[in-house]
């Protein structure tokens, strides 16, 4: 059915109406996102995207490097910056010249200009800036004119060739104004410079260093800094030395200590990382202030990591420290993933620098800034905590020899006897690990607490057996020693380059010798000659004339010490 004449003037009675709704009260209109980025969106620069805004919209700008400078004159206007979005203009990076405007996020690096980063005219009323960094600039925000309202926070200021915030002569400030959770660090000048002839306070901001202004950034007059914050998290390899590297040996367990200078703190969070084939965590102590307030954020372990979150309660005070433990680790070095050969190894520690693992935070919510995570110099450069390596135990590897002894004459090989001394002097020398031939010949070294063998030294060897001649001569006679003689040594060595065992060559024990004394001659043919068809006896120091351990005596045993004859020695090449 066709409208009639009045339903047309009532559809263009309410149309005039929004429209005037419209006009009169911006505002109302919901606000809109305009994207920008270099290639791809809606607008590929961000003064376009400011220009077609309108009060309340938010402008997102993607990563990317953006050469211009932005004039905002559009109320209620949010610039989000995200992770990687640069903006490089040489005059003054951003202007604000309306209300409520909000800067979010992003770097702000002017390359060495003479203009100021941000410069807030004066009736531009809560201005914004806050999580961006700000470099390269005269001073990094210039406050030119009285405005009601003024939060600057959780930002960084460095390297600006002035100030980070200039504060201009005449400026009244009025209403909300917040300067906290700031970093001011390396600027030519103070950190805040204040020329309004009135107090300012900027309490709860860190000036990169533990002593605050005093020491690191320093404030003008009428600049209220105290208190300030702090913090840089480090390890004690060696609590409580301050060592950065402690040696171990595989398999030894110690204790490792992360710990803290602070001002101001209250809560921490932090993250550390290590290699689990190479050291192994067998507990974790919190420590002092933090032990009640922790949370373990690893609900189900991970191998190599801790990661923590530890803050105060009210009554609690806020903390500050210098060189508090937050926790003690205690690891076993080594492991099956320590490689076969080769080391000593390197086992770092990594403390994560990512915000999102480690982090603190004073009260009432006021961020604190990592000062060694990557925002300019640390306190000392060993503290630099951007890179993998913030402390580490250098793993020397343990291992032991293995081989076979042939013993002459004989099907089983059980008894001998394999000895490894520390030096080839054998009046000055340690037996550190010693082990017994099974039946197959087979046998394998282990330590004699407390000594180990360390991967990549020279040990001397040392293999005997009752019966048997040993590898080193040990009855000296002048007409049977080899020549030259070599008196007073073991005689072989060899490097242990192979965990956990480094392979020996095979030896062959040489038999006959029936009555112990190291050496082949008369006594033992005669002893042998006396027991010949009969039953077996002792002869000399704990032998017997069953050389072959058969249990008779018989031809066997007389042509295994007549083979011998004369000799004092086994050759060996290990």
């Amino acid at each position: 059915m066709p409208a009639t004449k009045k339903q047309f003037s009532s559809i263009w009675l309410l149309m005039t109406i929004a429209t005037l709704l419209l006009f009169l009260f911006p505002h109302q209109v919901e606000a809109g996102t305009l994207d920008v980025c270099p290639s791809g969106c809606t607008y590929a620069s961000i003064q376009a995207a400011v220009d077609a805004a309108s009060p309340g919209d938010t402008i997102s700008v993607g990563a990317g490097t953006y050469a211009e400078s932005l004039l905002i004159n559009v109320e209620e206007l949010t610039v989000i910056f995200e992770d990687g979005a640069v903006l490089n203009g040489s005059s003054p990076g951003v202007t604000i010249n309306a209300d409520d405007v909000t800067i979010d996020g992003g770097i702000l690096d002017g390359g060495g200009s003479a203009d100021p980063g941000v410069l807030v005219n004066g009736g531009a009323d809560n201005f914004i800036l806050r999580d961006a960094e700000v470099t390269g600039w005269r001073d990094g925000v210039e406050l030119a004119g009285s405005v009601t309202s003024f939060k600057i926070y959780n930002n960084w200021f460095h390297d600006n060739s002035e100030s980070g915030l200039q504060i201009d002569a005449g400026v009244v400030l009025d209403g909300v104004v917040t300067i906290e959770g700031n970093l001011f660090k390396e600027n030519g000048g103070p950190g805040i410079q204040n020329d309004s002839g009135s107090l300012i306070n900027a309490e709860y901001n860190s000036w990169g260093h533990i002593d605050g202004p005093a020491s690191g950034d320093t404030v003008s007059g009428d600049v209220d800094a105290d208190p300030w914050t702090y913090v840089e998290f480090y390890m004690d390899m060696e609590p409580d030395t301050g060592a950065l590297l402690q040696e171990v040996i595989e398999g030894e367990s110690v204790d490792v200590a992360l710990k803290v200078d602070g001002e101001k703190l209250y809560g921490v969070s932090i993250k550390v990382t290590w290699d689990s084939s190479y050291l192994s965590l067998n507990s974790v102590t919190l420590n002092g202030d933090w032990d009640d307030w922790c949370t373990d954020l690893n609900t189900t372990p991970v191998p190599g990591e801790i990661a923590y979150r530890c803050y105060l309660e009210y009554p609690d005070t806020e903390l500050d420290t210098f060189g508090e433990t937050i926790l003690t680790m205690n690891v076993t070095a080594g492991g099956s993933g320590l490689p076969t050969s080769g080391g000593p190894w390197d086992a770092p520690f990594d403390i994560s620098h990512l915000e999102a693992d480690t982090s603190a935070g004073g009260v009432s919510g006021v961020k604190i800034w990592v000062n060694n995570a990557g925002y300019g110099d640390p306190s000392v450069p060993e503290r630099d905590i951007t890179d993998v390596d913030d402390g580490k135990l250098v793993i020397t590897g343990i291992a032991n020899y293995s081989g076979y002894v042939d013993l002459q004459g004989r099907a089983n090989d059980s008894g001998a006897y394999v000895q490894v001394y520390s030096v080839a002097d054998k009046a000055t020398s340690t037996l550190l690990a010693d082990a017994t031939s099974a039946s197959s010949g087979a046998y394998y070294t282990a330590h004699i607490s407390p000594n180990v063998l360390i991967l990549g030294n020279t040990y001397s060897l040392f293999i005997d057996r009752d019966l048997y001649l040993p590898t080193t001569v040990m009855a000296i006679d002048d007409n049977i020693i080899p020549n030259p003689p070599i008196p007073g040594v073991w005689w072989h060595a060899e490097v242990l380059t192979i965990r956990p065992y480094t392979p020996l060559n095979t030896v062959t024990l040489l038999g006959g010798d029936a009555t112990n004394d190291n050496v082949i001659d008369i006594l033992d043919a005669g002893c042998i000659g006396r027991d010949y068809g009969q039953t077996p006896q002792a002869c000399g120091n704990g032998g017997t004339s069953d050389v072959n351990g058969d249990g008779a005596v018989d031809m066997l045993d007389l042509t295994l010490m007549g083979g011998n004859y004369t000799k004092n020695y086994s050759p060996w090449n290990p």
